[in-house]
């Protein structure tokens, strides 16, 4: 079970990409929110996301991503990002330094 369970969000991750056409990417993006689903019960805000148009094309595209059967039963973690924006500084530098030293503060 990954971590970030165990935060709140938002909080600053930084998201990568390792592909061969463009090799190592990465990015700093804000952690929106996060639960765990069935593959069953994807949304179409989630398909969308995954630029997906309907549930037959997600399912073909699971397959091929992660070589192996489809089981719409799977229960997988999600993590919804955002890109990083300029007034993120201040607002997660705040967040960071609470959760880090809160209990140090006056």
């Amino acid at each position: 079970m990954p971590q970030l369970w165990d935060v709140e969000p938002p909080l600053p991750v930084v998201a990568y990409a390792i592909t061969p056409q463009q090799g190592y990417q990465n990015s700093l993006m804000v952690l929106t929110a996060t639960w765990r689903e069935r593959l069953e019960d994807i949304s179409a805000e989630s398909l969308a996301a995954e630029g997906q148009p309907d549930f037959a094309n997600f399912r073909r595209y699971w397959m091929i991503r992660e070589k192996t059967k489809f089981k719409p039963t799977r229960e997988v973690s999600v993590f919804q990002v955002r890109l990083w924006e300029p007034a993120d500084d201040r607002r997660m530098a705040d967040r960071l330094l609470e959760r880090l030293y809160g209990a140090f503060r006056g």
